[in-house]
């Protein structure tokens, strides 16, 4: 996890706790993304937009004007820092999700994310409630994977990283519904603060919140800055040790190439 402690998001967070989202009740409020882009393509998602307006503001259009507003100003402002600190890659899928749910607590989890077979996905958060969002920190998948692995047969999941992670949270955390007993370390994010976590790889819980943005655009693997701590990488990795089976030549040379890169870099 990075906290990004000089950076705020400037919004109306009263205004935007306001909100009542048309779907679902509790931790249950339905998610929206208002823009999304693919291969380079964007679409402005105006039957998201059009559902707030009538259900939500009902067609009360000083207050929709402002959430539209407020809306865009947020997403303008977290997709700049996305940019800005991933700016050598380029994206394949461009999404920001709000999330206005009444999170109460939930169990420690490593989140099992569609397509992370394929594409490494940014986790930037934006807290947009007035009052601060807390979250537990757990350890880093490895540790669980290891853990886990043969008490809870994953080895039958070695080829896909979104049903490994499923069953490995299952197997180190139980259901959603309960509350673990695992070693965490708790921490608050005031309003407006933002934070970063590959939210495949470490395992969080949400304690408490209500108002959120997520950034998670998605780029190649082999833009990683080092492509051996990608989740399919250090699956690959832990299934052929615990196999037994001998790391071909090729990738010893890989690793050792990525390896010089990094330290000339650094």
């Amino acid at each position: 996890m990075v906290v990004l402690k000089d950076v705020r998001i400037d919004a109306d967070f009263d205004f935007l706790r306001s909100v009542e989202p048309p779907h679902g009740t509790g931790s249950k409020r339905g998610k929206y993304v208002f823009w999304r882009v693919v291969n380079g393509v964007r679409d402005g998602r105006n039957s998201v937009w059009e559902t707030f307006r009538r259900e939500v503001f009902e067609d009360d259009e000083n207050r929709f004007e402002k959430f539209r507003e407020q809306i865009q100003s947020v997403d303008a402002q977290i997709d700049g820092i996305a940019r800005t600190i991933f700016n050598r890659h380029r994206f394949l899928t461009e999404t920001i999700t709000w999330k206005f749910q009444r999170n109460r607590g939930e169990n420690m989890h490593i989140d099992n994310l569609n397509g992370c077979d394929k594409a490494a996905q940014i986790r930037l958060f934006a807290n947009l409630d007035n009052k601060p969002r807390q979250w537990s920190i757990g350890r880093h998948w490895r540790h669980y994977a290891e853990r886990e692995f043969d008490r809870a047969k994953l080895s039958d999941a070695v080829d896909d990283p979104c049903d490994f992670n499923h069953r490995l949270s299952a197997a180190a955390f139980g259901v959603s519904t309960d509350t673990c007993r695992e070693p965490r370390h708790m921490i608050e994010f005031e309003p407006g603060e933002v934070w970063l976590a590959n939210s495949a790889l470490v395992a969080h819980q949400v304690r408490g919140g209500d108002v959120l943005a997520l950034v998670h655009h998605e780029y190649p693997y082999r833009s990683y800055t080092d492509p051996a701590e990608s989740l399919p990488a250090l699956l690959k990795n832990l299934a052929r040790r615990r196999s037994g089976a001998p790391v071909p030549i090729a990738e010893k040379i890989r690793t050792a190439l990525q390896a010089f890169r990094l330290k000339r870099a650094a």
